[in-house]
């Protein structure tokens, strides 16, 4: 198996992406010690082909789905903070956030892995006053966790911020 002219089977380690304003990059060590830069005009183009080849290794080395939880996060309710759910990697880096919930279903199936430690930060993924959603990303699953949490107030699914929906959601 083959990415571009790396071949999957000797690579040891692929590193996140860094660059300048001009290029981007990241490097692929491999198993005999050398190493492969390939460079692309963008931190986008660069990421997405990092997460392809980090694709393609997992696929031929059997690493199996995971996700890891590198941080609580949180929502302010009334000026309330309120436990939400988590900051979590997926086995090739890429970070995502779910809800108590999520993190529970995911718990269930055995792939998510919590090794007690948190980032130092505090995140808080949306703030509602008195109802009305100030800020944050409203999906299916924020109001899943909303309701779970026991708050009974009717919101939309959308983007806010200052109180405003800027944007749809699906």
């Amino acid at each position: 198996m083959k990415w571009n002219d790396i071949k999957i089977e000797d690579i040891k380690k692929i590193s996140g992406v860094g660059g300048s304003s001009t290029k981007a990059y990241f490097v692929v060590t491999m198993k005999d010690g050398n190493e492969v830069k390939p460079d692309f005009p963008s931190f986008q183009e660069a990421r997405k082909n990092c997460l392809d080849i980090k694709r393609a290794y997992n696929e031929f080395n059997n690493v199996p789905e995971s996700y890891e939880i590198k941080s609580d996060t949180y929502i302010e309710v009334n000026k309330k903070s309120v436990h939400f759910g988590y900051n979590i990697h997926d086995n090739i880096g890429q970070s995502l956030y779910v809800t108590l919930l999520q993190a529970k279903e995911l718990e269930m199936k055995g792939l998510l892995i919590d090794n007690g430690s948190r980032w130092l930060v505090y995140t808080c993924v949306g703030e509602i006053e008195l109802g009305k959603v100030i800020r944050g990303r409203v999906d299916d699953n924020f109001i899943t966790q909303i309701k779970a949490l026991g708050y009974t107030f009717s919101i939309e699914k959308g983007m806010y911020s200052m109180g405003e929906k800027i944007e749809e959601v699906e």
